[in-house]
């Protein structure tokens, strides 16, 4: 099933990506396509336990947090994108 993201994540990427260079942009695209995939197949595989029923995921620069509700869907509460390191 796919998972659900909350509002304020889909917010909280939209600062990064609308000032990110076209490269940049695909690069946030393919990294929450992957992620997505990824939570649809197994999300309590995923990422790294946070105690109960939250995790975290580290997709290249994408950072998310979750949850797993009932049904083993994933809802996604938090993301962040990481800069680059110079």
């Amino acid at each position: 099933m796919n998972p659900h993201w909350e509002e304020r994540a889909f917010d909280d990427l939209a600062d990064p990506y609308t000032r990110a260079s076209l490269g940049e942009q695909e690069e946030i695209a393919r990294a929450v396509e992957r992620a997505n995939r990824l939570l649809r197949q197994a999300p309590e595989l995923q990422g790294e336990s946070r105690g109960g029923f939250d995790r975290v995921m580290f997709e290249g620069r994408l950072t998310l947090y979750y949850r797993i509700i009932p049904g083993g869907i994933a809802r996604v509460l938090r993301v962040r994108w990481s800069a680059r390191r110079s």
